[in-house]
């Protein structure tokens, strides 16, 4: 732990009336931001890096949240919020049960659709906030009016970055076959009025259960003003792999299973989720922004050889039709 955490910790702890004695440990997930187990009853999420220089980047989940328990869903109820030395913190308490992806590959069938039907009711729940305008993601704090505005910004940024000379020719025709695909594209996210509340991130260490029931769906990092569907890009990304989710020692465990079953029970208990013109094409202009992203990553030697591999994989899924979103 650095010194900037520890100061933060033991402010809040003093601020909140807590035993400055509580030990605080990091928990290992969490990729922009850093998490801590305060005592066993408590998690205190201190900001990462990502967000741009003087704008908070937690506060719209300590905002939502609150809408959120009021409706009924099951995200951790948050006690404080606030800066330290320009550094915001969210105080939470910690949820009931266990991470889901330390339990899913030994749950039945049944068991896997009572919690998927649970999700679905969750997800809904979710998507009944309702904006007057889109914003990719909440944290940018950048609002439009008309979704494709709102998609093109984050995707050209990124578009932009690719350094076309650099990439291998393996690479080079699948970047280019993305890039005419979004411009080709991008009109049919010309759209007003159709924008809710989304999470963004939905895979299974974001959901906690005790006894199979969900419990709490966390981590409010990513969430979104964007329609509904705008959900399914990370589902179905997680149907595809979800052992790229989940704590490494636990990958060998999921090894190349997919979701399939599960991706058809969310369609069976939320159907009006999929229920959206060229949903495919939708799709694919969502994923843009987080698979040229992570290419970009790639080339500025952010992450190494493996994540390379993943993204060389995710280009020949995109461009040849796609087939895990015909599950």
């Amino acid at each position: 732990m650095d010194d900037t955490d520890s100061k933060i910790i033991q402010f809040v702890l003093k601020k909140n009336s807590l035993k400055e004695s509580l030990e605080a440990i990091r928990f290992s997930s969490g990729v922009v931001n850093r998490v801590y187990d305060i005592g066993g009853k408590y998690a205190l999420k201190i900001e990462g890096e990502g967000g741009v220089a003087g704008e908070p980047i937690l506060k719209p989940a300590a905002d939502m949240t609150a809408k959120l328990l009021a409706k009924g869903a099951k995200v951790p109820k948050i006690l404080d919020y606030g800066t330290v030395d320009g550094s915001e913190y969210i105080l939470m308490e910690k949820v009931l049960g266990r991470n889901l992806s330390y339990d899913w590959m030994a749950f039945s069938d049944s068991q896997k659709e009572k919690v998927i039907e649970q999700l679905a009711e969750q997800l809904q729940i979710w998507h009944s906030i309702r904006f007057d305008d889109y914003c990719i993601t909440m944290k940018s704090q950048k609002p439009f009016k008309n979704l494709q505005p709102a998609i093109e910004r984050v995707t050209l940024e990124e578009i932009n970055r690719i350094q076309k000379d650099k990439l291998s020719k393996e690479f080079l025709p699948s970047v280019e076959t993305l890039e005419k695909f979004y411009y080709d594209n991008i009109s049919n996210l010309d759209e007003t009025g159709t924008a809710v509340l989304c999470h963004n991130d939905i895979h299974l260490e974001n959901i906690f259960h005790q006894n199979g029931n969900l419990t709490a769906i966390i981590d409010l990092d990513w969430i979104s003003q964007a329609p509904k569907d705008f959900e399914l890009w990370k589902i179905l990304d997680v149907v595809h792999a979800p052992k790229v989710t989940v704590e490494e020692h636990l990958e060998p465990l999921y090894g190349d299973y997919q979701m399939t079953k599960e991706l058809g029970w969310l369609k069976k208990y939320y159907p009006k989720l999929f229920e959206v013109n060229n949903l495919a094409n939708r799709i694919r202009l969502y994923y843009l922004d987080p698979l040229i992203e992570k290419a970009v990553d790639c080339q500025t030697g952010r992450w190494g050889e493996n994540t390379l591999n993943q993204v060389a994989k995710k280009f020949v899924i995109f461009t040849k039709a796609l087939g895990w979103m015909t599950y």
